[in-house]
């Protein structure tokens, strides 16, 4: 009878801590959304800095190349889709007149004659105001550009955010393999093969979701 009260509450106060940890990453998910993507950002790449340090590299070295070509691979990235987008954009405003006017003489006359819905449009009002529009904008990047200097503490935070993914990636992915002994240390040991078991499965789980993507 205590075996059992002792093992009752034993699990309730691994409920009571569960609870307290999953309210705490509620009221601090803010803060915590650079870490969570830095955390996956790691657990995705933490093979590739494994496969570097065979080459008698550490792995703080490994790090640094790794985070290194990302962020070339980002910045190509944006430097191809910004413009990519925008002329994208451009061509779909261009374009958008004769699309009305495809509805126009071809869908509103079947809503006229099938459901009794009377539609006018002005196509050429539309195309006036659109052209006007999109050359006093100056484009997408123009349009957008204003708003980075004059967004205030959201644009601050962003920012910030943004400098403390590099950060926090470069420690969790030189020291993942601590994290990994920290974690499994700590697991209680009559828990231990349920746990692992678990862990086992959503790693393989999530590792061919996120790194079947890449690898």
């Amino acid at each position: 009878m205590n075996r059992k009260h002792s093992d009752d509450l034993h699990y309730l106060w691994w409920l009571a801590l569960v609870s307290i940890v999953g309210l705490l990453i509620y009221l601090l998910s803010p803060i915590l959304a650079p870490f969570l993507l830095a955390g996956i950002i790691a657990y995705i790449f933490n093979p590739l800095v494994t496969r570097i340090t065979i080459w008698k590299i550490s792995r703080s070295l490994g790090t640094i190349l790794v985070m290194t070509l990302l962020l070339s691979l980002f910045t190509a990235l944006i430097l191809i889709i910004a413009p990519l987008f925008e002329r994208e954009a451009s061509r779909l405003i261009e374009k958008a007149p004769a699309y009305l006017e495809t509805v126009s003489n071809g869908l509103v006359p079947w809503l006229e004659t099938q459901l009794g819905i009377n539609l006018q449009l002005d196509i050429a009002l539309f195309k006036q105001t659109l052209t006007q529009n999109w050359q006093s904008a100056g484009g997408i990047v123009a349009k957008l550009a204003p708003s980075f200097t004059s967004g205030g503490v959201a644009i601050m935070e962003f920012l910030l955010n943004l400098l403390l993914v590099p950060i926090v990636l470069f420690y969790l992915l030189r020291d993942w393999t601590q994290l990994v002994r920290f974690v499994d240390e700590i697991i209680p040991r009559h828990l231990y093969e349920q746990v692992r078991v678990l862990v086992l499965e959503t790693d393989r789980v999530l590792a061919e979701f996120l790194r079947g993507q890449i690898w």
